[in-house]
């Protein structure tokens, strides 16, 4: 059985990747609400996420491959640095902050890959099987699809352990590696994976996941430090 995605006159791909970051920024501002951060805390960090999002995608977009358009990897880059830049500028609840963000990336993620699929960018590699995708004629394997289930996957086990744990960096931690991992897996089904070994896409998954968590190295010794100066005090 395969599914015929049909060409659209216009392509609803902007309004679905804008809709999906628009949501993770709402479910985003819920989380950070029921662990008490300031209403002025929720608001820049909120308008820092957006614009560091579509401008780190729209940049790494520009100079990997030579067009216009949103990168998920570079929407993650941008991500990490918003929340680590209001985090430093506020030092308050920098761990609740942090993880609700982190949390929610792979949220964003499975949703914008609906608009993916639609657009078939993305692509998985030739395929006729199952629930094949077919473009013009053209079967691929449904690798956007099992991007949408596998990191909503994510985003459902992740808010539940950031609702039950007392440690809320330790769940941001453990989403952050479970995001890093699903996307160098499911890498090696798209269509531009096909004859090498490892792609540059699960490269720069490797580099911002490294990076990610150098931030959390730092908050959580700022958040240690914030505590022995307090007992001091």
């Amino acid at each position: 059985m395969s599914i015929e995605i049909p060409e659209f006159t216009r392509s609803p791909y902007s309004l679905i990747v804008m809709g999906s970051v628009l949501l993770g920024v709402a479910v985003a501002c819920i989380l950070m609400k029921k662990a008490s951060v300031s209403r002025k805390q929720i608001l820049l960090t909120s308008l820092m996420s957006l614009f560091c999002i579509f401008n780190c995608a729209i940049f790494l977009t520009l100079i990997t491959e030579h067009k216009l358009g949103l990168a998920g990897l570079g929407a993650a880059f941008g991500l990490v640095v918003a929340v680590t830049s209001t985090v430093l500028i506020f030092r308050e609840h920098e761990k609740e902050v942090f993880s609700a963000w982190i949390i929610v990336a792979p949220f964003m993620f499975s949703l914008s890959k609906v608009g993916c699929t639609l657009a078939g960018c993305c692509r998985g590699f030739p395929y006729d099987g199952p629930f094949a995708l077919v473009y013009n004629g053209e079967s691929f394997f449904p690798v956007q699809i099992l991007d949408i289930v596998s990191f909503m996957a994510v985003f459902l086990i992740s808010l539940a352990m950031f609702l039950k744990m007392k440690d809320k960096l330790t769940a941001g931690t453990i989403s952050l590696l479970l995001s890093v991992a699903v996307r160098i897996i499911n890498d090696a089904f798209r269509e531009s994976h096909v004859g090498i070994a490892v792609s540059r896409s699960q490269v720069i998954a490797v580099v911002v996941g490294g990076i990610s968590i150098g931030c959390i190295v730092l908050l959580r010794k700022l958040t240690k430090e914030g505590k022995d100066n307090g007992k001091q005090s």
